[in-house]
């Protein structure tokens, strides 16, 4: 199995697992593409950097949760 990532009509990273002779679909990048594909360092460069973006999304919701916990603790007067 591999991962093939995309960005949805919102510009939201997507991922799914697939079978390793999985053809991609237009749109679909694939972070550890075949060697022989002419395009495999832009696709490569493009997967890497939608799971980056994946991550910062992941955090950025992490960090927004402390903030929102925080708020309430301020407002309670506990903090």
């Amino acid at each position: 199995m591999r991962q093939v990532f995309w960005f949805d009509s919102y510009g939201n990273v997507q991922s799914k697992e697939v079978a390793e002779d999985y053809v991609l679909q237009d749109g679909e990048l694939d972070p550890q593409p075949t060697p022989d594909v002419e395009t495999n360092k832009e696709q490569k460069a493009f997967a890497t950097l939608g799971m980056q973006v994946a991550q910062l999304k992941a955090q950025n919701t992490q960090i927004l949760g402390m903030v929102g916990k925080l708020g309430l603790q301020l407002a309670k007067g506990d903090a």
